[in-house]
C-alpha cells in the first residue's frame, strides 16, 4: 500500500525530528543522548509488540480425516495458516498411532499428565490390597472420613460446598482454570453429573465428578478432582471408594 508507506515514512521522519529537538534543546542530552532515547523508544514498542501479538493456537487432535495423507495435509496446512499470522500451533491429545505425522511437520512432542484405565475387580482383588492403598484406606478410617455419592439433581447446598472446595483447590499453587479441552468448574455441568463426595463430619473436603453417560458402556470416567489443600490424601481415599 504506497499511502500507507508514504504516510508512516513522514510520520516516522516528523516524529525522529521532534524528539531530537526535544532531547538537544528542552533536555539537554545532545544528539547522542536523543539517538539513545529514541532506541530505547523503538526496543520498548518492539517489546509491547511482541507481548501483544505474541500467542498460540491451540488444536484438539487428531483432525478427522479419511486417510493418514489428508491428514497430513491438514496438518501443513493449519501450520503454515499459524505462521502467517505470528501464532504457535499446538496440538492437544494426540493419539500414539499418529504422533508421526506431528513429528515429520516439525512438531515436537510433550508429555504433561496421563490418563488411566481402572479395571474395578483387579483394583479391589490387588492393587487396593498394597501396602500404600491399605495406609490411605486406614488414614480415611482414622479420620473418620466419610464417602458419599449424589445423583442430580443437586441442591443449592451441596453446590456452594463444591464451589468452596473447588475455589480453595485453585488457589492452591496458583491453580487457574482451563476451559478449551478440560473440564472446569461449572454448575449446570455438575448438575448433570454423579457426584462422588469426601466428608470429615459434615465438611466437603473432596470431590469428583463422573461425566454423564448416554449408553449402556461398562466404563465411568472421571473429570473433576478437587480437595481442600489440608486434607492431601483426601482424594486417594476418595478414588479407592469410587
Amino acid at each position: 500500500n504506497a499511502w500507507l508507506y508514504w504516510v508512516t515514512i513522514v510520520a516516522s521522519t516528523t516524529c525522529g525530528t521532534t524528539l531530537a529537538d526535544v532531547a538537544d534543546r528542552s533536555l539537554g542530552i545532545g544528539y547522542p543522548g536523543g539517538s539513545l532515547l529514541l532506541l530505547a523508544c523503538v526496543l520498548g514498542s518492539l517489546f509491547v509488540w511482541h507481548r501483544v501479538v505474541g500467542s498460540v493456537a491451540f488444536a484438539l487432535a487428531d483432525p478427522i480425516t479419511s486417510g493418514n495423507n489428508d491428514r497430513k495435509r491438514i496438518l501443513q496446512d493449519f501450520t503454515e495458516y499459524c505462521r502467517r499470522h505470528g501464532w504457535r500451533a499446538c496440538f492437544l491429545m494426540v493419539q500414539e498411532d499418529n504422533q508421526a505425522d506431528y513429528k515429520n511437520t516439525g512438531y515436537k512432542l510433550f508429555r504433561i499428565g496421563a490418563s488411566a484405565i481402572v479395571e474395578i475387580n483387579q483394583f479391589a482383588g490387588e492393587t487396593a490390597r498394597n501396602k500404600w492403598w491399605r495406609w490411605v484406606l486406614n488414614k480415611a478410617d482414622k479420620n473418620e472420613w466419610q464417602y458419599r455419592t449424589a445423583a442430580p439433581p443437586h441442591d443449592t447446598r451441596l453446590m456452594t460446598e463444591l464451589r468452596h472446595v473447588s475455589t480453595v483447590w485453585l488457589q492452591r499453587q496458583n491453580h487457574v482454570e482451563r476451559g478449551f479441552a478440560l473440564g472446569y468448574f461449572d454448575e449446570t455441568y455438575l448438575q448433570a453429573c454423579r457426584l462422588h463426595l469426601l466428608y470429615q463430619g459434615d465438611k466437603l473436603i473432596a470431590f469428583a465428578n463422573e461425566l454423564p453417560t448416554f449408553n449402556d458402556l461398562q466404563t465411568a470416567t472421571i473429570d473433576l478432582m478437587r480437595f481442600l489443600p489440608d486434607y492431601n490424601h483426601a482424594m486417594p481415599a476418595l478414588l479407592a471408594h469410587t
